[in-house]
């Protein structure tokens, strides 16, 4: 089992279970993946020996999971690779490897929490979305990565966030990752707790789905709408004689009712 590795394989396997979340998201959203990366970093937990180890495990998720989110970040530098270039990785891996902490400490709370088990799996799903929380507002707010963004093309699930927010959605999907862990000493008793996050999520999803209208949405008199189109090349960005031509070629008004369109 993963829980017994050791030294580097212990860190890699943590790292790439963060990558596989990361797929999840978008634009990608590879949804089953996150079965085996919140499984996998559940075991890890139940595997280590001390609260440090967890923390170190969370860590090295986080590290994987963070990193490959951002992976954006670096086109900005790319505008001018000679001058810029060689802040990639301290950019990418600098800023993935401090939001790590998050994750670091979801399961380091998780460890000490509970004893494995489903009390610990809604540990992590807790203190995972407490960190989500508080990425949102602590140092003006970076709340990327979100776990509730993998259910977008799935709006009758996306539909949850209406009632629990992206935090709540965020901790149904993490305890509904992990959930399979369960099932490894006894598969028949863990299943039972798996198949009712499972029945939960079908009746989140059939809610949503009822809760979508079948028609088009009816205009609210009063609102106005403005609409910016922002796939402008970066290299035209930063060029002051485009200002205006780009804001009159991407800028559109939505004007209600009647959906007036104004393209200047």
């Amino acid at each position: 089992m993963i829980g017994a590795l050791t030294g580097w394989r212990r860190r890699g396997v943590a790292a790439l279970l963060g990558v596989l979340a990361t797929l999840a998201l978008p634009p990608l959203h590879l949804i089953p993946l996150l079965w085996p990366a919140f499984a996998g970093l559940l075991l890890l937990i139940d595997g280590a020996p001390r609260a440090r180890t967890a923390f170190a495990d969370g860590w090295w998720f986080g590290f994987g999971h963070f990193s490959a989110g951002l992976y954006w970040v670096a086109y900005a530098l790319l505008i001018d690779p000679p001058r810029f270039g060689w802040m990639i990785p301290f950019a990418v891996f600098g800023l993935g490897g401090g939001l790590a902490l998050f994750a670091g400490f979801a399961a380091w709370a998780a460890r000490i929490a509970s004893e494995p088990g489903i009390g610990r799996v809604l540990a992590l799903a807790a203190a995972w979305s407490f960190g989500e929380w508080v990425r949102g507002w602590l140092l003006t707010g970076f709340p990327w990565n979100l776990i509730a963004t993998s259910w977008v093309p799935v709006p009758p699930v996306a539909q949850a966030t209406s009632l629990v927010g992206a935090d709540g959605l965020g901790l149904l999907t993490v305890a509904l990752g992990a959930m399979p862990v369960l099932m490894i000493p006894r598969w028949r008793e863990g299943a039972k707790p798996f198949a009712a996050s499972l029945a939960l999520l079908a009746l989140l999803a059939l809610w949503g789905w009822l809760r979508i209208p079948d028609g088009p949405v009816p205009a609210v008199p009063g609102v106005m709408l403005r609409l910016v189109q922002a796939a402008i090349p970066q290299t035209d960005k930063w060029r002051p004689e485009n200002r205006v031509h780009e804001l009159n070629e991407q800028l559109t008004l939505t004007r209600s009712p009647g959906y007036d369109k104004i393209t200047d």
